[in-house]
């Protein structure tokens, strides 16, 4: 099992995970901790919680709602 796995990681497309890594931290760079996003909206933390539930719900983004 262990060889797979090396073989796995080998097959890696280096430049993809490069890529992909880029686009995470440049995502995190510009975010709102969570007490500055609710500050600045105007919300308190459980409307950020019921809105980022109901964002992750696989569900409510196949019914388009």
């Amino acid at each position: 099992m262990a060889d797979v796995l090396d073989a796995a990681a080998l097959d890696f497309d280096t430049d993809l995970v490069r890529s992909m890594s880029s686009e995470r931290l440049a995502s995190e760079a510009v975010s709102l901790p969570r007490d500055a996003a609710t500050e600045r909206s105007g919300w308190d933390g459980s409307d950020l919680d019921r809105v980022g539930a109901r964002a992750a719900s696989p569900s409510d983004a196949a019914a388009g709602t």
